[in-house]
């Protein structure tokens, strides 16, 4: 067996050893032996406790370096975030493919360790299936096709995102919290020890980043999770009173088992995430664009018809300095820089956010764009082209209306500079 099979079965029988010798002094008031038994017990653990520990010593003396100390404490950490995620699983705070896929990439990492004596270079957390992913959304964004399904592949990402996220924080939060009774255990070098608390501090951070641009991003969605998450932990919190209450009898078998499956049927209907924030309202949206929010609610669907959904991963150009794009984007969620070239460098000129407008000049007089418009973050914008003005100016006069005042007015706003 590998060197890390066999310092844990060393250490598994020297931890079962001295545990049996505590429990003794209770074991023997249960069952009622004589003392005699149970000093000829004490000892025979006792012993054998001993001699576990000392072939542990010298295992580690003569193997054990500090790289391959540094891999086997971080094995037990694996072990730690594999039962965090475990009860998590049981608790409805993480949903089944979430779970198999952490406690997967956790196996491939540990087995890695093991027989190769590193990680993996790429981290297995679903790479083929990201990359399809990110392949297909971005045909999606080139063609316009299937636009709805897109935005159902999106939501259903990012909560995935999130839930990942949100895993991996409190499971290296859960290890930062034991991380000193580990290294006791096995008598892990100092050194080891601050290695390891710094590369989960900086695990822990990657995800805390994670969750905030979700937060930044995703507000609704966000709050919603955490909404969801607390009731969860609440249902926990009753259920274990109830079955304290069953166990020292101060409630009936038949009254806590229905108090139980109520419980029960509320924790799973609240497992997992609600992807309906994350779904965009074109109605919704419109009313929030304040040259819009005063549209007749009779010429709405007409010009709804006119907007396409498009969705702009993050650093991506929307409209680039120079081009003659003609079409109006009505940002709906997401953050847009425009920026200028200045010789070999970028000036930025103003960042944009829901509710604005990109796209002005190109919109209303069909020249070259003056500056560049890039996400900033994952955004999700409406189009509406100019060849749709003339239908619009027909079906919808109070909308083209404000558009057009907002355009020429927001066109000659001074920006920064």
């Amino acid at each position: 067996p590998p060197l890390a099979d066999r310092l844990a079965e060393a250490e598994a029988r020297m931890g079962a050893r001295q545990s049996a010798v505590l429990d003794l002094p209770e074991i023997q008031k249960n069952a009622n032996f004589s003392s005699r038994t149970a000093t000829r017990l004490r000892t025979h653990y006792q012993l054998g406790a001993e001699e576990a520990e000392e072939y542990f010593d010298d295992q580690r003396r003569q193997e054990l370096d500090d790289e391959q100390e540094h891999d086997l404490l971080l094995l037990k950490c694996f072990s730690v975030q594999k039962a965090f995620y475990r009860q998590m699983l049981g608790e409805g705070h993480l949903s089944e493919p979430t779970y198999r896929n952490l406690v997967y990439a956790l196996n491939v990492e540990g087995d890695a360790l093991r027989y190769q004596g590193e990680l993996p270079r790429v981290p297995p957390r679903s790479q083929l299936g990201k990359w399809w992913r990110n392949s297909w959304m971005r045909l999606v964004e080139r063609t316009g096709w299937f636009d709805d399904y897109a935005e159902s592949i999106r939501s259903h990402s990012t909560a995935q995102d999130y839930e990942y996220a949100w895993a991996g924080y409190h499971g290296c939060t859960r290890v930062l919290a034991s991380i000193d009774s580990l290294s006791r255990h096995s008598k892990a070098r100092n050194k080891v020890v601050s290695e390891l608390r710094d590369l989960f501090r900086r695990w822990a951070q990657g995800a805390r980043r994670k969750l905030e641009i979700v937060s930044e991003e995703f507000p609704e969605f966000y709050d919603a999770s955490q909404q969801r998450l607390a009731e969860r932990m609440m249902l926990h919190s009753q259920r274990q009173f109830v079955v304290s209450q069953r166990k020292s009898g101060a409630i009936p078998n038949s009254v806590a088992a229905l108090i139980i499956e109520e419980i029960d049927c509320d924790i799973r209907r609240l497992r997992g995430y609600d992807t309906a924030e994350l779904t965009l309202d074109p109605r919704e949206m419109l009313r929030k664009v304040p040259a819009l929010s005063a549209v007749p609610e009779s010429e709405v669907p007409d010009l709804l018809r006119c907007l396409r959904q498009r969705t702009i991963p993050a650093r991506q150009d929307l409209i680039q300095e120079g081009s003659r794009d003609d079409s109006l984007y009505i940002i709906a969620r997401g953050k847009v820089r425009v920026v200028r070239k200045k010789g070999d460098e970028e000036v930025e000129l103003d960042l944009l956010g829901p509710g604005d407008f990109v796209g002005r000049g190109g919109f209303l007089g069909g020249g070259p764009h003056a500056a560049t418009s890039r996400a900033l973050t994952p955004c999700a914008v409406y189009e509406l082209r100019r060849s749709d003005i003339v239908d619009l100016q027909r079906r919808c006069p109070t909308a083209m209306s404000a558009l057009e005042s907002v355009v020429k007015e927001r066109s000659a706003a001074p920006r920064k500079s």
